[in-house]
């Protein structure tokens, strides 16, 4: 596993928004697939700015915390069927960490607007095409 920071949003040659992931401590970078709501939290997680309507990931991060836990990574690699999956790592003061399923973009978001670490798979790093953000 590789740590990755959301560099930025951009569009490829197919008009399609991605979210810029660069190696912590290196050279490497993907490109995840986003939707216009997905790319609009990865915004406003890098400008440390709220949004105007109250989005679905920040309503999860309020959600996690008025629990009384914390978000304490998101992870992007592939299942056994060699597909690429995600999931968020929750601290929960009675459970310990919780892993919850979501989308490779939800990890991404979460990641912007949490400000945790983001994990890559290292077989997923130098695909040379964004894959889909809802994988």
């Amino acid at each position: 596993m590789v740590e990755m920071s959301v560099q930025t949003v951009s569009r490829a040659r197919n008009r399609a928004l991605i979210a810029i992931l660069r190696e912590r401590d290196g050279r490497r970078v993907i490109g995840v697939g986003l939707s216009r709501p997905g790319a609009a939290a990865v915004q406003c997680g890098l400008r440390r700015i709220r949004p105007v309507r109250p989005l679905l990931w920040r309503a999860l991060l309020h959600t996690i915390d008025v629990l009384g836990a914390r978000l304490v990574r998101t992870v992007i690699d592939r299942d056994e069927a060699d597909r690429p999956c995600a999931f968020f790592d929750v601290l929960a003061p009675a459970k310990g960490v919780i892993e919850l399923a979501c989308s490779t973009e939800d990890a991404v978001a979460l990641a912007s607007l949490g400000e945790v670490p983001l994990w890559v798979g290292e077989s997923l790093i130098g695909r040379k095409r964004p894959w889909s953000g809802t994988a």
